[in-house]
């Protein structure tokens, strides 16, 4: 389809109606010379102008031709104008294949683009699963740990009955010792108040002997003296009678002075003798209670010392304990501080476990961005399909306008060899000149139908032109989206490594941390044991869980 424009006249119009119909040049789009320049637009109207304006010149000089030779006159400034339009729309062309060159070159970075970023989405799904099993793993050895301290802290619970089992017996055997240590003690005071008064009924005892003792020897050294006396009186008779009679009366108040204290000596030694009984029933007495209270003693001292050794024992129990005290200290200090590690591990866990939810949302967002994006290189893909056709249609139309060139070369040959023969019969045109006003009216009628029709092609050439800059311009325009999404992906996954990494890193620092302040507090308790413990006996095997206590002596009546 070719059109040439002039200044007055249309000079010639063709179309092959074939290759016009191929080349699907029907589509409909927005009003003409919407994104052609102005100075390259056609101008309908001054075209219909240069028609009637030649339709008039033609009808004026009313030229006679022959049949089959249309009556037109071409100017060499109107060849001129023509070469020049035709070659104005080979330009258009060249620039119309240019433009869908680089929509097709864009379209491929843009499948480039799409390529790399299923790439990106393959790598952060595969890194989404390696996070999915480092957190499965995190998640198992936390139920073991846990499956652990249940079995620790049940253990702790067996050894702390069992310690206030062992506490309790410790109260009893404590308290039956302190009952045990009373009555020791009431019967040694008791012991020793009978003692005393044993030891002063025999101090009374040999005082009253030696008082007796010495009234008889002093009775009898009287006797002795008295009848020393009266023999020697007995003997010095003749000598003196009335000094007898006075000694004798002396002597009889002497006498009776004796009698009357051997009296009191006999009705005191009576006396004397019954307390002696007394005072010896008093003796067996106290013999047989001292007896049962020696007796008593030697229970009591072999009471003592079997609780003595059973203190012994409940000592080096309790010592025995208090190690195992300790060390169950230590385990609860280390527990608590595991405890504290869990807590800290879960709370991580659960930050960690709210980061992968929101890189699962994140990531859905990613899948749901994927998929528009997706959707959006199909429609690509599809519109590029479409630009392909439209390449392909294109290039058929360009092989018709190689065609239609070589065609209106021949044509312009034709029209420069029927402007000579024109020239030639000019003579023959006027005399038939009722013959030539039919001809030309069919001519006239011919070419307005050929102008009407190339103005239509026209029209839809640049509906295409406006169409393929649209589709080029909304290229352009989501181009700079898709590379935008593609940055903020990447960064997205770059946010996410290094988040997992820090959360890597401050979980190793949080552990060591943790086992730094559980050391330090092991030293501190076992250095507070140390010094409470002080100098007493070390156990070198401590109780073990499950151990059989020490049996408790027997403790006689």
């Amino acid at each position: 389809m070719i059109t040439w424009q002039c200044g007055r006249t249309v000079c010639f119009s063709w179309v092959c109606p074939i290759r016009a119909s191929s080349a699907g040049l029907t589509s409909v789009s927005p009003p003409a010379g919407e994104s052609v320049p102005v100075a390259e637009q056609f101008d309908k109207e001054k075209a219909n102008a240069e028609f009637q304006a030649l339709d008039n010149v033609v009808n004026n000089e009313k030229p006679a031709s022959t049949p089959g030779v249309p009556g037109v006159r071409l100017t060499d400034a109107e060849k001129d104008k023509c070469e020049a339009e035709i070659t104005k729309l080979y330009k258009q062309l060249d620039d119309k294949d240019d433009e869908i060159n680089q929509q097709s070159q864009l379209a491929e970075k843009l499948k480039q683009q799409m390529l790399d970023q299923d790439e990106l989405l393959a790598s952060s799904r595969r890194d989404y699963d390696n996070l999915q099993t480092e957190l499965n793993r995190l998640q198992a050895e936390n139920e073991a740990s846990k499956e652990e301290v249940k079995e620790v802290l049940q253990a702790l619970e067996e050894l702390a009955v069992n310690y206030d089992q062992k506490s309790q017996e410790v109260e009893d055997k404590t308290q039956e010792f302190e009952i045990l240590s009373e009555e020791l003690n009431q019967k040694s005071t008791v012991l020793s108040s009978i003692d005393s008064e044993l030891q002063k009924l025999k101090e009374m005892t040999s005082h009253q002997k030696k008082r007796v003792t010495e009234m008889m020897s002093s009775l009898l050294k009287d006797l002795t003296e008295i009848g020393i006396a009266v023999g020697s009186n007995d003997i010095k008779q003749h000598e003196g009678s009335g000094l007898i009679d006075e000694e004798f009366t002396v002597a009889r108040l002497y006498i009776s002075k004796m009698k009357s204290e051997v009296k009191t000596m006999v009705k005191r030694c009576r006396q004397l003798e019954a307390s002696q009984a007394e005072s010896n029933n008093k003796m067996e007495e106290t013999e047989r209670e001292l007896t049962a209270c020696q007796l008593r003693i030697s229970q009591h001292e072999a009471k003592i010392k079997s609780l003595t050794e059973y203190l012994q024992n409940v000592e080096q129990k309790k010592r025995q304990l208090e190690e195992t005290v300790d060390s169950l200290n230590e385990d609860l200090v280390k527990i608590g501080a595991q405890e504290k590690v869990h807590a800290m591990e879960k709370e991580s866990e659960v930050q960690t476990a709210n980061e992968v939810k929101k890189t699962v949302l994140e990531q859905e967002r990613l899948r749901v961005e994927h998929e528009k994006l997706k959707a959006a290189d199909q429609e690509k893909s599809r519109k590029l399909h479409e630009l392909t056709v439209m390449q392909d249609r294109r290039e058929q139309a360009r092989q018709d306008l190689k065609g239609l060139e070589e065609t209106v070369a021949k044509e312009l040959q034709t029209l420069h060899n029927l402007r000579k023969l024109f020239v030639q019969d000019l003579a023959t045109r006027v005399k038939k000149s009722t013959e030539l006003d039919s001809d030309d009216t069919g001519g006239s009628a011919a070419q307005k139908q050929k102008i009407n029709f190339l103005e239509n092609n026209l029209e839809q050439l640049t509906k295409v032109h406006k169409q393929l800059v649209r589709d080029n311009a909304d290229l352009r325009c989501e181009l700079p989206k898709l590379e935008k999404r593609l940055r903020a992906t990447a960064e997205r996954v770059k946010a996410l490594e290094s988040a997992l990494k820090e959360a890597k890193e401050n979980a190793s620092r949080d552990r060591k941390r943790y086992q730094q302040e559980v050391d330090r507090i092991k030293e501190v308790v076992r250095a507070k044991n140390m010094a409470r413990r002080g100098n007493s006996a070390q156990i070198a095997k401590p109780i073990r869980p499950g151990q059989q206590p020490v049996a408790s002596p027997t403790h006689p009546a």
